[in-house]
């Protein structure tokens, strides 16, 4: 059962982390209206690509501070005296509190940019006067950026649950309600899974190491495969057809980070409402 945590202490998130990421999340929104605006019509078709790769930047950025931020502080704890319950809190809270500015700032931008691709729906294609993307281009641009999405998301979600399973170890009883459904989540909470102490801290150390390391990797391919999207699709048009594609997995990815951020927004709720220790199911 964890220890009482006094509720008279003020856990707030750390501000310098959380600013970083939401200034880059604010740049990128700033950068994608921009690059909607001075296109037009069917000629800002193209661009959808490179809008959802740069949308990514945010919530990659998140994790790679979150993941070496809780690597810093599991090492803290380790060299130190003090319990897992007065120190874990405070990261926890700075760890979600910017893995939710991240994934705020991709739902925005790429929101903004599906809002701006509504009209090119209904755009004539006599009036413009740029070649047609041909179908090997829009073909080639859609799947890099959403094969990148969704490697960029797996990451994401891999990280949540890290910090996700570690609040459950430090905070939550297993007798508990939240106890007993976390354990048929996470094998390893679970009494038929791989279980115990050494498996818990091997999933929380692995899910550090991931983010730590895939986080910068997969930020170099944004940027990478952004710019080059951006230069591929600045100089030519797409169709209604192209357009209407990309509004749907502009809208399916804004929503995916829009649930992603009420689950984030709910586990802050739980951090700040400290130990789970009276709702226990009776045997």
């Amino acid at each position: 059962m964890p220890p009482d945590v006094s509720e008279s202490e003020d856990i707030v998130p750390e501000f310098v982390p959380l600013v970083l990421v939401v200034l880059v999340g604010l740049v990128i929104l700033v950068a994608v209206a921009v690059v909607g605006f001075l296109r037009k019509g069917l000629a800002r078709v193209p661009l959808w690509a490179a809008a959802l790769l740069a949308s990514m930047a945010a919530p990659l950025l998140a994790v790679w501070v979150v993941s070496h931020r809780l690597s810093v502080t599991l090492g803290g704890l380790a060299a130190s005296s003090d319990s897992a319950q007065r120190v874990l809190p405070p990261a926890l809270l700075d760890g979600t509190s910017v893995l939710l500015a991240g994934v705020a700032g991709a739902c925005l931008a790429c929101g903004f940019f599906a809002l701006l691709l509504i009209p090119s729906l209904f755009a004539r294609e006599a009036e413009e006067v740029r070649p047609r993307a041909s179908f090997r281009r829009s073909l080639l641009l859609g799947t890099v950026a959403i094969a990148v999405c969704l490697g960029g998301g797996a990451l994401f979600e891999y990280t949540r649950q890290t910090m996700e399973l570690t609040r459950l170890v430090v905070l939550v009883d297993a007798k508990s309600v939240e106890g007993r459904a976390a354990a048929e989540s996470y094998d390893v909470l679970g009494t038929r899974g791989s279980g115990g102490i050494a498996a818990v801290s091997a999933r929380i150390a692995r899910g550090v190491l991931v983010g730590a390391l895939g986080a910068p990797f997969l930020l170099a391919v944004v940027a990478g495969a952004g710019l080059a999207a951006l230069l591929i699709a600045w100089p030519v048009r797409g169709s209604r057809t192209s357009a209407g594609v990309g509004l749907v997995f502009l809208l399916l990815f804004t929503a995916g980070t829009a649930i992603c951020g009420i689950r984030l927004g709910l586990e802050i709720h739980r951090i700040r409402q400290g130990p789970v220790v009276s709702r226990v199911v009776p045997t």
